[in-house]
């Protein structure tokens, strides 16, 4: 994001410094959205994958409970 900023700025003609803390704010925005994005996957990811052990724990344990039964 930083370099790309860069390379509108130079062909825009704006001031470098201008150019610069424009990428610096976009890079630091584009990092604390990725970051929030990427826990909120992980947290899903981490769930799901949480609740399918869980469920098949469940499911063995009442199949293993019928089997003992007779």
């Amino acid at each position: 994001m930083y370099f790309l900023m860069s390379m509108v700025g130079l062909y825009t003609g704006i001031c470098p410094a201008t150019t610069c803390k424009r990428a610096i704010i976009g890079a630091i925005a584009t990092y604390i959205a990725i970051s929030i994005v990427g826990n909120i996957i992980v947290s899903i990811i981490i769930d799901n994958l949480a609740n399918k052990k869980s469920q098949e724990k469940f499911s063995k344990t009442d199949t293993q409970e019928s089997e003992n039964e007779f």
